[in-house]
């Protein structure tokens, strides 16, 4: 459940709760040009880090104290730089110039960046020295695809974060020249460079929006999180051109979305009573700082909450007024196949086996500092032989979390957890008057014998067999991606071509071939024989006409592991009551959350959140949730 305030929490139990909110912040980026970068600028001092200004995170940087004016603070805030070569923090750039009594540089510093392959961008977002508020005030961009030029302009800006509209296609490198800076004797200072810009769509902007949030508690489905919104299809810029969104309009910036951009939702409640400000003290105070105590008192005060990071899953699709988008979270997005699952006849933690998943998936960083995933320390200590199998990312670690008794899901702050259900009682009650229907609707499932898990072994057969065989023509080099049935010790040989590089794994494997001409492949190895062993947990008082559950996860080799997977899953089924319900919608509400759910027949009932679903109309919000019976019934 995420952190809210008494004054929310008596809000949201009013019979009319002020107005909802939510606000979307979508980055327009070109998402590779960052990643691809290379500073190749001079002059810079020995504490700058341009890489940490490239991040597309949007974190405050951490800055140092140094002689110039306003820079020498005793208010906690800056730092004394260690010596050159020592443990540096992540500032952005910096200029070794300090600019004169004018603001001018007598030789203008530059930040040239030289980018791996060619970006298109609508335009260049600056973040200046957000710790002291200042800006470079005159400032030269310049960007070349090869030798040819393609924009020289020098443009002013006039406060920290500031957004040149400069729409440039496919530059492979950029120089910017500071030429002066607002204040006299500074440093040229940039926290943050944007490969595009950020568009926030507010309750003026936002025609409706939906949030799906589900767990499935014993891993059957991979976990929901994804975020759709409709917005007025005009310039948040301008206001004043239709169609920024359409792909038929030339001026629009259809075509700069890709997928992968990154989306950030916020939810909202007017606290019609006002907040005092002792109900504010576990709130962030940055989110107060622009409510004087009027607002406050006089309920002009909104509260704000995260939503959710999440990336799209593709363009806008435009019908008349209105663009829709689409996005998914962190895991929706660990669709590439994973098939680097190797058979050694060692065990390997599923902390192992985790890690190598989610590092071969690329998993997105929204803070350059911070690992996008969790992992319980328990997985250290269970073990599997299996190899892993050809699947997606994220099913591989389904399959993970699953043999080790654990929830995936994603968190609203865009981290991947693998970990234990520990969730605690939230106190938080679903009552009736919550409910838009007169009741939860209520369905429950058949009675349970047992649940069956059966734990695999592996092993190689005796002879070795041809697991592929296939021709190609090579001319130079030829890379090449294999697939055949799980094996152990794989060997290769070509016969009209030299194999310059080989990355062999249990099913798959990477070639590059050199050579002219036709060139015959073959993957020699030992399949890999299954055989099995079920363990059984059996409900308590078991109903001999109940129905009996079968697992499958290729990852169970050990049977005491088996036996722990099924009565993990055996104690979830015997909670066979499930309750739908439609309420004024709860954007507090996690997946996993254990809450007091009202029923015609009991008050308070023990029950844990397994779906929330948030919809949102402009002023007003509703919900569904499906919520299981915590108690053995």
């Amino acid at each position: 459940m995420q952190k809210v305030s008494d004054a929310y929490k008596a809000e949201m139990a009013k019979p009319i709760a002020g107005a909802a909110q939510v606000e979307v912040t979508l980055s327009v980026t070109d998402v590779d040009a960052a990643k691809s970068a290379e500073d190749a600028s001079e002059g810079e001092s020995y504490w700058s880090d341009v890489k940490s200004a490239l991040a597309e995170d949007g974190a405050p940087r951490r800055s140092y104290a140094t002689f110039e004016p306003g820079r020498w603070k005793a208010d906690g805030r800056l730092r004394i730089a260690d010596a050159p070569g020592g443990a540096l923090l992540a500032e952005g750039y910096v200029s070794e110039a300090v600019s004169g009594a004018d603001g001018r540089f007598v030789l203008p510093p530059v930040l040239l960046l030289e980018l791996a392959k060619p970006a298109t961008v609508p335009a260049l977002t600056f973040r200046f020295d957000q710790m002291a508020g200042e800006w470079c005030s005159e400032v030269t961009i310049t960007a070349w695809r090869g030798e040819e030029m393609l924009l020289n302009r020098t443009v002013h800006p006039d406060e920290v974060d500031w957004k040149a509209a400069e729409a440039i296609s496919k530059f492979d490198r950029l120089a910017l020249r500071f030429d002066r800076t607002s204040q006299p004797y500074r440093r040229a200072r940039l926290t943050r460079l944007m490969f595009g810009m950020e568009l926030v769509f507010g309750a003026g902007e936002i025609s409706e929006a939906a949030q799906d949030m589900e767990v499935d508690p014993i891993g059957r489905r991979l976990p929901t999180g994804t975020f759709n919104f409709s917005a007025v299809n005009v310039n948040l810029l301008t206001g004043d051109q239709n169609g920024l969104y359409d792909p038929d309009n030339p001026q629009g910036i259809w075509k700069y979305f890709e997928q992968r951009n990154p989306i950030t939702v916020r939810y909202g409640q007017q606290l019609t009573s006002g907040m005092k400000w002792g109900d504010a003290a576990s709130l962030q105070w940055g989110e107060l700082e622009q409510s004087g105590w009027r607002e406050l008192y006089q309920g002009g005060f909104v509260e704000w909450m995260p939503g959710g990071r999440f990336y799209l899953t593709g363009q806008p699709e435009t019908e008349g007024m209105y663009a829709r988008f689409s996005a998914t979270d962190a895991l929706g997005l660990l669709d590439g196949t994973y098939y680097k699952g190797v058979w050694d006849g060692k065990a390997h933690s599923l902390w192992e086996l985790a890690t190598a998943v989610l590092e071969d998936a690329g998993v997105p960083r929204w803070h350059e500092e911070t690992q996008p995933w969790t992992l319980w320390e328990g997985l250290k200590e269970i073990f599997t032989t299996a190899p892993v199998p050809v699947k997606q990312h994220r099913e591989c670690l389904q399959l993970i979390a699953h043999a080790g008794c654990c929830l995936l899901w994603v968190d609203r702050e865009g981290v991947i957890h693998i970990e234990p259900d520990r969730t605690e009682e939230t106190g938080a009650a679903i009552g009736l008057c919550d409910i838009l229907d007169s009741a939860p609707k209520v369905e429950k499932t058949a009675s349970l014998l047992r649940v069956e898990c059966p734990a695999t072994t592996y092993v190689p057969e005796e002879k070795v067999s041809q697991l592929y065989k296939s021709t190609y023509a090579v001319d130079g080099q030829l890379k090449l991606h294999l697939t055949w049935n799980q094996a152990a010790d794989i060997t290769v040989s070509c016969e009209g071509a030299s194999v310059r590089e080989q990355k062999l794994y249990a099913a798959a494997g990477e070639l590059v071939l050199e050579g002219s001409g036709t060139a015959t492949v073959v993957v020699n190895g030992r399949k890999l024989e299954t055989s099995v062993q079920n363990a059984a947990a059996l409900a308590e008082d078991p109903d001999e006409n109940g129905a009996v559950e079968t697992l499958e996860n290729p990852l169970i080799t050990d049977l005491n592991r088996a036996l722990a997977v099924a009565a993990w899953v055996r104690d979830h089924l015997l909670r066979r009551s499930t309750y739908t319900c439609s309420t004024r919608g709860n954007p507090e509400m996690d997946p996993m959350d254990r809450v007091l759910l009202d029923t015609q027949w009991e008050k308070g009932a023990p029950a844990q959140v397994l779906k929330n679903r948030i919809t949102y109309s402009t002023g007003g919000s509703k919900g569904e949730m499906i919520l299981k019976r915590r108690d053995i019934i």
